[in-house]
């Protein structure tokens, strides 16, 4: 939807302007050459993003609902196991099928930890 700076500038005309979205969105248009009619801009959307900035006192998006992502968690458990079948290997090297049979992970997303993250 928006970045971060245009959230907050967006926040800023809406106050600035006696807290009326319609003059708000039109100023914003105006600085951001923005052509009207043309994507999420609506008045509703500065209306829902100073509420949320009410409510929370940040601009940043809520998190949404999903299955969570957990590569972020399990990446220092694969660094770990990797260093240590590093030793145990003749060649010095180590396999990421072996550490996710170790972790009881599928391989194919210790493989994606370690090319993406890692």
């Amino acid at each position: 939807m928006f970045s971060a700076p245009d959230k907050a500038l967006l926040v800023k005309l809406f106050y600035m302007n006696e807290e009326s979205a319609i003059i708000a969105l039109r100023k914003f248009r105006v600085q951001k050459n923005v052509k009207s009619g043309k994507g999420p801009l609506t008045p509703a959307g500065p209306l829902k993003l100073v509420k949320c900035f009410e409510e929370t006192g940040k601009l940043e998006d809520r998190a949404q609902a999903g299955r969570p992502c957990l590569k972020e968690k399990r990446a220092p458990c694969i660094a770990v196991e990797m260093e240590a079948i590093a030793p145990e290997a003749a060649s010095g090297t180590s396999s990421a099928r072996e550490a996710a049979r170790r972790l009881g992970l599928p391989p194919s997303s210790v493989h994606n930890i370690l090319r993406r993250i890692l």
